[in-house]
């Protein structure tokens, strides 16, 4: 007896993409939640080197610090920096 594969239909309501609840929802439920490519450590191979990104109306940037290591940093926080 063969068992064939159901065909999984996925439809997306064209009013998703403008409904500002939809995109609340979005925002919590996935991007706050999951990890989310920002760029490649290629991008920054100096120590200073750095780059900008958004992400769900965040405005971030990594940076490879004096030690080497790459530091994710929000700039709309306030945020004291170490290991320069």
């Amino acid at each position: 007896m063969r068992h064939r594969k159901a065909k999984l239909t996925l439809i997306c309501i064209p009013s998703t993409y403008t409904d500002p609840e939809f995109l609340g929802l979005e925002r919590e439920k996935l991007l706050e939640n999951t990890w989310q490519f920002a760029g490649h450590e290629s991008q920054i191979k100096n120590k200073g080197d750095y780059f900008t990104f958004e992400i769900a109306d965040q405005k971030l940037f990594c940076i490879r610090n004096r030690v080497l290591n790459i530091q994710q940093i929000s700039t709309s926080v306030n945020t004291a920096l170490t290991n320069w």
